[in-house]
């Protein structure tokens, strides 16, 4: 909000003012201005609120500027303000670079160095002025090089260590630190940034210098507003002074048996420090041709099985000496690493999931390790769930990159890469806002968004015509969008007022957003008045319409210079249309309209109104009549203004003048010599602008009828309705008669009154009322002449018309005559027909094909002659002519056949054979013509056939074969004789038909095409049969019914599969042999089968898909896969992920690691790679449960609370969809259960078993249920139930005095014998005795000071052989579990010594080692180190790192946790180290190892019914951990051969010197530790010391 004193003129002098505005600006900008400088009035007023104001703002050089400036006058809000940018006391005018809109919007295309300094924007308008706030626009800078470069200095270890840079920068820069190349951690060192001036001032901070801390460092400098640009300052060295650390410890190697390998190691520190290797058993390796020692490595060659293990370096300067060790691990065999599924790219929206899969294989086999080229891998929103699989959640726009995927087994290296592409969808940063602007001002409307990809910005505007607009616009004339997304209208018109919508898309989506551009300006008149003619006496009206913004005020009306208002004559209405009632001559002339808003008047607008008379006529004479061949004159007459047109009209039509009728030049109409064509009524009308008027009249003659109907014959076909019309007009309508009549038209009997008889021409007939002839069922007898008369009073007309009845064809009779013999004669047919129309005629041989006369033959002649029709065959022959010829005769109604019978004498013909098969005979014929009639005989195989058993020759010559087999194998032959002579005709099944060839060939159809039959007998083939095999199924199939084509298509068939064809063909006598096999095809593939039994299974937050395999795959096995298609149930399907499983018989599938408690949809088809095709699918829909748990419920204790209850403890578990808390019990003696107790209350942490029997020993053992599943149960307590104390004291006889006396005597002795015992413990120092916190964590292992000497202890993997990848889903199993030893142990031994005696192989003790540094690594994952500094005797008790997890000294001990401790344990101040009990539920266990006790613990009172209850806990809690310690030892010294949790390799008695070597990985011995030869103690530890 603006300060009143600004704007105020009468409080503060122009100076004064300047001085207060720009005294607010930041201290590197702060300048003082003359008041020309700024160029502010002596006086503003302070009406004017501002809404927009620029601020002052840093951009680089070349960039744009957009600076907004926008105000409302306060009392005023419709008044529209104008806009001036003022700098260096001048207003800023638009220029190549810079450029000022109305709206108030500066715009500077590409800012220079001269651009930078303070800017104002000035708004003034309705009488008022005021001024923003100054906006300083600077210039980005970054300093070439750094001012304050960090200084070399050499530090000792434990030192504080500082170091320092600047350099200058606009705005702050953002600095870093990189020690040796590498960005330095935040939890490496306490950097600080912050900005002095004009300086930017960055410092590193350690508090204790330490071995990593040495090297080289510099800053690294960046602007955010300077992409691209970056600054280093001069390097710095720390050197560090003290014993030697490592800068290079040797890493493990993996080697193969007879190749070389080399350990690297280097130093920090200084003095500089000598380098010595040891082997194993920490013996100095001496140079040699095997060992190559330099001080900076050791080379082995030709590497042996036996030369695996460690291998140290042992670096020594005067501050002392540090050890680094590696493992070398010797391989039998190599195979180079290969991926076997690398990384895939992945595209993934922000918020979405991702994982990348990387499968690599190799001997040994590798490991898999990821990493982000370029940049590191997001922590906390990634993981590992199985090895190689690299998921990140809630993925984010820095996660976009290249990931790598790193597999290597020590002696093999390979990466392969995937990106990961980031898409988000957009997002504006800049909308545009509404705008008021005059007409012809500009407009700037910003639209800026983000996304991934970067959004593409489109427009649309009012002006539909123009389309969507992309960024940038080829400019228009008024229009175009900017490189930046702007909208710039230069010249704002009326039509770009209206919605303006902004939308920003890219491949993920799409968003809007529009503001309204308002448009001031003059009306603008929408309806103009048009000029109007009227007619005197009538109302007009005319319209002025107008719109404006602002609003129209009012519209006005003059006429010549007469201002028009609201009279009797004018109506001027509120809408701006003017009405002019009673309208005469006078108010003829032109009328202007006008209209007014707040910006001013609009254009005036004119109409012109004329007023016109109407029109009068008369017509003379009127109602006359005429007769024919007189002379008509008509008369017409008209009055008007304008003057009249005249025209006549006849019958309501224009006039068509005749040649007997003139129009004269005064427009009378005269008539000469009146035809009847003539009469009718007549109208003379007058047409003006002002209307049309008209005068009639008639001229008519005598009412003597007319027949108006046409003339012409009528057709009519037989039976059907025959109409005669006859149609007469007259002013008194006649009456229509019919007659019959002759052509002369002589009138004969009347007929279609119903009184003809039966049977006379025109029987059926009757007239109808418009004077129609109607004769029904019309017969031939009906054609004949009819005369039709009209009468009337005044006369008569008549008129003649012929009837012609149509019939249909009709043969009357035919004939034959032959004539001549031998080549000379002649056949002769005829043929008489009738019809009408007259039938054609056509002939058709005993073939049945037509004759055609004009064959090349020239055998045939046809004549017709009226109704008759010849036909002659020249010569005649037996084998075309002897038959049935046929007579055809058709006209349009019908046609007729008739047949001649031809006979001809010759030698037979054989017009055909036939063989008719029954169920068991054949009967075989052959079918002739000619004359004399042939006599027929039958052979068999060249045998009369008469003579071979079952065969029978019937009298109409048919041969009859009982057996049909025998029939099919034989040849038979006819003969037919005559005198004239003898032919024969054979008879037989046909032959083979040639192999089939294949065509074309999809998945189911096969195209065939063979040869026909060599031809074998006069019986045509009529049929083929196609039959085929299916080799891997051995099916076959016939297909038949192949009719006259040598070629098929065989449809259905299956795909993917081999077959082979054949055919043989059919004729009447039967079927053929098969023709030879073609070759054998393959189908093509095809879509295969859809699955069945498709079941979804939840299993936890996993779906488990199982189905049936298909009926068929249609296709080759390798080319068939399952696409499994699943995501969550949302709209759309998207974001679902498609998982492939090859056909590999199993069909089932298991999708793990999916969102709990969500609905998902599985779809799932079959898909033929080959054809890119696949099956429907099937899709069901299942909800996910919660994951099983998978941890143990931890801290669980239980204890004897009463001799009939057990109080159970445990850590409350916070996980999801939590159920209850399960405790099951029984007796450990005899196994008696007892039903699980169900403790609901997640945050409930213990639970009292009542009702047990006294001195009972119970089995109590924990777990917990989600609704995920149980977890496993926590190991097995063995709890003793209290005594009952009930016992009567009257049983105890004797003195009360002796008994106490006795009593307090042997606690006297008790208490002698425990102090010495404490006395001699603590001389010897034991560590067998040695006894972890009751709490441990199972990742934890504590180490009791008392028992234990001052050292270092290494954590070493130990390989469990019963871990399964696989398992990783559903199991708590781990591939290492951890052992642990001493390396740096006090001397005269331990549990080491205890369980390996003192010497070693070759009877010589192992040397001590000094060492308070010792790294171990992990030989299978070299870059986790399992151990980093672990020492114990220091003041303060360090945090311990394992696998980089930070862990403070302090543990989480729950109730009794420390019960065991005996008396010395108290402190000073007379508290107890343990808590009291029963109060297990609460945190009350937790104390600091050496430090005082907390205020919470209660203090230890005597003689109370508490002490007691301690007293029994402690001794309970022994007995417990003895069975339990028993136990484990048991399961560890059987060799390791189950799986055991790492909480039970630790949490025992005696872990060092009870325990067993590991399966694989040796567990070191402990040794003595050379630095601690006094036997004192360091001052200031506590009891314990935690390693991780």
């Amino acid at each position: 909000m603006k300060d009143p004193s600004w704007t105020s003129t009468s409080q503060y002098s122009p100076a004064a003012m300047v001085l207060f505005k720009f005294s607010r600006l930041p201290a590197l900008f702060l300048v003082f201005y003359s008041l020309s400088d700024v160029g502010l009035p002596p006086g503003v007023a302070g009406l004017i609120q501002f809404l927009q104001e620029p601020s002052s703002v840093t951009v680089p050089l070349a960039q744009p500027l957009w600076w907004h400036c926008s105000g409302r006058l306060v009392e005023a809000s419709d008044v529209t303000l104008s806009y001036t940018w003022l700098r260096g006391g001048n207003p800023l005018d638009s220029n190549s670079n810079t450029e000022t809109f109305p709206n108030g919007t500066l715009h500077i295309r590409a800012v220079g160095a001269d651009d930078a300094g303070p800017y104002l924007c000035r708004a003034q308008g309705g009488g008022e002025i005021d001024y923003t706030d100054a906006a300083i626009l600077s210039i980005a800078t970054l300093g070439s090089s750094f001012a304050l470069d960090p200084i070399s200095r050499s530090i000792t270890l434990g030192n504080p260590l500082s170091l320092e840079c600047s350099i200058v920068s606009n705005p702050t820069a953002t600095v870093s630190w990189q020690r040796n190349g590498s960005p330095v951690q935040e939890s490496d060192a306490i950097i600080a940034t912050g900005a002095v001036d004009t300086e930017t001032r960055s410092s590193l901070h350690v508090a204790s210098v330490d071995h990593q801390h040495g090297g080289q460092y510099r800053c690294l400098a960046t602007n955010e507003l300077l992409d691209g640009q970056t600054r280093f300052s001069e390097p710095a060295t720390v050197t560090l002074i003290g014993r030697p650390g490592f800068s290079t410890p040797p890493s493990p190697q993996v080697a193969v048996v007879g190749s070389s390998v080399t350990f690297q190691c280097s130093t920090t520190g200084s003095p500089m420090a000598t380098i010595a290797w040891l082997d194993a058993d920490d013996a100095v390796i001496q140079d040699s041709q095997h060992f190559l020692v330099s001080p900076g490595s050791l080379r082995i060659n030709d590497v042996q099985l036996k030369d695996s293990g460690y291998y140290t370096c042992r670096a020594t300067n005067e501050y002392g000496e540090n050890t680094a060790s590696a493992l070398l691990t010797v391989a039998a065999s190599y195979r180079p690493v290969a991926f076997t599924q690398p990384p895939m790219d992945q595209t993934v929206e922000v918020g979405g999931r991702v994982i990348f899969a990387c499968e690599a294989d190799g001997v040994p086999p590798p490991t898999i390790t990821w990493t982000k080229d370029g940049g590191s891998i997001a922590v906390g929103r990634t993981d590992e769930p199985v090895p190689g699989r690299l998921r990140i959640t809630d993925v984010q726009t820095p996660d976009s990159g290249f990931y790598v995927c790193t597999a290597t087994n020590g002696l093999s290296t390979d990466s392969q890469t995937a990106q990961l592409i980031i898409q988000e969808q957009p997002h504006f940063t800049t909308v545009p806002e509404a705008t008021t602007v005059l007409v012809d001002e500009a407009v700037l409307l910003n639209c800026l968004a983000e996304g991934r990809p970067e959004p593409e910005i489109s427009w649309t505007t009012p002006l539909t015509a123009l389309g969507i607009l992309q960024m940038p616009s080829q400019p228009t004339p008024t229009l175009e969008v900017a490189s930046n997304g702007s909208l710039i209208l230069s010249t704002v018109r009326r039509e770009h007022a209206g919605i303006y919508t902004c939308t920003a898309s890219n491949t993920v989506g799409i968003v809007s957003t529009e503001a309204r551009v308002t448009v001031h300006g003059p009306p603008v008149i929408t309806r103009t008045p048009s000029d109007v003619t009227a007619i005197e006496g009538a109302v007009v009206m005319l319209s002025c319409r107008a719109t404006g913004v602002p609003a129209v005020q009012s519209i006005t009306w003059t006429f010549g210079s007469e201002l028009l208002e609201t009279s009797l004559r004018y109506e001027v209405f509120d809408n701006g249309d003017l009405r002019i009632v009673n309208i005469g001559e006078a108010q003829e002339g032109t009328y202007t309209c006008q209209a007014v808003n707040a910006v001013g008047p609009s254009p005036t607008v004119s109409a012109h109104v004329t007023v016109h008379v109407s029109p009068a006529v008369e017509v003379r004479p009127v109602g006359l009549t005429y007769d024919l061949g007189s002379n008509v004159t008509l008369f017409c007459e008209a009055t008007g203004d304008p003057t009249p047109v005249l025209e006549w009209l006849k019958d309501g039509m224009s006039l068509v003048l005749a040649d007997n009728v003139v129009v004269l030049t005064n427009f009378s109409l005269v008539i000469v010599g009146l035809e009847r064509d003539n009469t009718g009524s007549y109208q003379c009308m007058a047409t003006n602008d002002a209307g049309v008027a008209q005068a009639s009249t008639t001229v008519m003659t005598p009412d003597i009828p007319e027949i108006i109907s046409t003339d012409g014959n009528v057709t009519v076909n037989q039976t059907q309705v025959g109409v005669l019309p006859c149609r007469a007009h007259a002013r008194e309508r006649p009456s229509i008669l019919w007659y019959l009549s002759d052509p002369m038209g002589v009138r004969g009997d009347g007929i279609g009154r119903g009184e003809n008889l039966p049977g006379t021409r025109g029987y059926q007939s009757s007239i109808t009322e418009e004077g129609d002839l109607v004769i029904g069922a019309v017969s031939t007898e009906d054609k004949g002449w009819y005369l039709c008369r009209a009468t009337n009073s005044v006369g008569s007309v008549t008129q003649l018309i012929y009837m012609s009845v149509n019939y249909p064809a009709l043969i009357e009779s035919t004939n034959v005559r032959l004539t001549g013999s031998g080549g000379s004669s002649r056949a002769i047919l005829t043929c008489e027909v009738d019809g009408h129309p007259l039938p054609s005629v056509t002939w058709y041989l005993p073939s049945g094909e037509p004759v055609v006369p004009t064959d090349d033959s020239g055998r045939y002649f046809i004549n017709h002659i009226n109704a008759s029709s010849f036909l002659v065959v020249n010569p005649p022959e037996v084998r075309l002519h002897d038959g049935d010829f046929r007579c055809e005769a058709e006209n349009i109604l019908g046609s007729d056949v008739a047949a001649i019978t031809v006979t001809i004498q010759g030698i037979p013909v054989i017009v055909s054979v036939s063989a008719d098969v029954s169920t068991s005979s054949v009967m075989l014929r052959c079918f002739s013509k000619g004359a004399p009639t042939p006599q027929i005989s039958w052979a068999r195989d060249g045998s009369f056939a008469n003579l071979i058993p079952g065969h029978s020759v019937l009298v109409d010559g048919a041969l009859i074969v009982s057996d049909f087999g025998a029939a099919l194998r034989g040849r038979y032959v006819c003969h037919l004789q005559n005198r004239h002579g003898v032919v024969s005709a054979a008879l037989q099944a046909p032959s083979r038909p040639s192999r089939p060839e294949v065509g074309a060939i999809t998945s189911r159809d096969v195209k065939l095409s063979w040869d026909p039959p060599v031809p074998n007998s006069n019986l045509s083939v009529d049929s083929y049969e196609v039959r085929y095999w299916q080799l891997w199924m051995n099916t076959s199939a016939v297909r038949t019914g192949i009719r006259e084509t040598t070629g098929v298509t065989l449809q259905g068939l299956s795909p993917y599969t081999p077959h082979q064809f054949e055919v043989r063909a059919r004729n009447g006598l039967g079927a053929g042999d098969f023709s030879d096999p073609s070759v054998m095809i393959f189908t093509s593939e095809d879509v295969p089968d859809a699955v069945g039994g498709f079941t979804l299974k939840s299993v936890g937050n996993s779906i488990l898909v199982s189905w049936d395999e298909p009926v068929a795959l249609h296709g080759n096995r390798e080319h068939i896969v399952y696409d499994l298609v699943y995501g969550p149930i949302t709209e759309s399907t998207s974001g679902h992920v498609t998982f492939t499983k090859a056909h590999d018989g199993i069909a089932l599938q298991l999708l793990p690691d999916l969102e709990p408690a969500t609905e998902y949809q599985v779809a799932l088809r079959v898909r033929n790679t080959f054809l890119g095709a696949w099956s429907n699918e099937v899709i069901g829909q299942i909800q996910t449960g919660y994951p099983a748990p998978v941890s143990v419920l931890r801290n669980v204790r239980a204890v004897s609370n009463s001799s009939d209850s057990i109080v159970v403890t445990w850590k409350a578990v916070s996980v999801a969809a939590f159920i209850r808390y399960i405790i099951s019990y029984r007796e450990s003696a005899s196994g008696s259960s007892f039903p699980d107790i169900s403790v609901n209350d997640t945050g409930a942490m213990q639970h009292i078993i009542t009702g047990l029997a006294p001195g009972t020993a119970y089995a109590v053992r924990m777990s917990y249920e989600t609704e995920g599943g149980i977890a496993p149960y926590s190991p097995e307590f063995i709890v003793r139930t209290d005594e009952d104390l009930s016992v009567s004291q009257q049983a105890q006889r004797g003195p009360i005095g002796f008994i106490v006396g006795g009593i307090f005597g042997v606690l006297v002795l008790i208490l002698v014998a425990l102090l010495m015992a404490l006395i001699y413990v603590r001389c010897r120092r034991t560590k067998d005795k040695f006894e972890p916190s009751p709490a441990f964590d199972p990742d934890s292992l504590w180490i009791n000071r008392r028992f234990v000497k001052k050292g270092s202890y290494e954590v070493s993997a130990v390989v469990n052989r019963n871990y399964e990848p696989s398992d990783t889903l559903a199991s708590n199993d781990s591939e290492y579990d951890l052992a642990a030893r001493d390396v740096a142990g006090a001397s005269g031994g331990g549990p080491a010594a205890a369980a390996n005696p003192g010497k070693q192989a070759g009877g010589r003790r192992k040397k001590r080692k000094s060492n308070d540094d010792v790294i171990y690594k992990d030989p299978l994952n070299p870059e986790v180190v399992l151990v980093k500094k672990a020492v114990l005797g220091d003041e303060s008790p360090p945090k311990i790192l394992l696998n980089d997890h930070e862990i403070s000294f302090e543990d989480d001990h729950t109730a009794n946790s420390t019960a065991e401790l005996i008396a010395s344990d108290l402190d000073t101040s007379g508290h107890s180290a343990f808590p009291t009990f029963p109060d297990a539920g609460h945190d009350q266990g937790r104390r600091t190892v050496g430090g005082p006790i907390r205020d919470d613990y209660p203090v230890l009172k005597e003689n109370t019914r508490q002490e007691k209850l301690n007293k029994k806990a402690r001794r309970e809690r022994k007995r417990q951990e003895n069975a339990d310690q028993q136990l484990r030892d048991r399961e560890f010294d059987s060799g390791y051969q189950k799986k055991a949790s790492v909480a039970g390799m630790f949490n025992v008695k005696g872990v060092f010197s009870r325990r067993k070597a590991s399966v694989e990985v040796d567990i070191p011995r402990l040794e003595a530790n050379e630095a601690d030869n006094s036997g004192t103690r360091s001052p200031g530890l506590g009891d314990s010391a935690v390693l991780y």
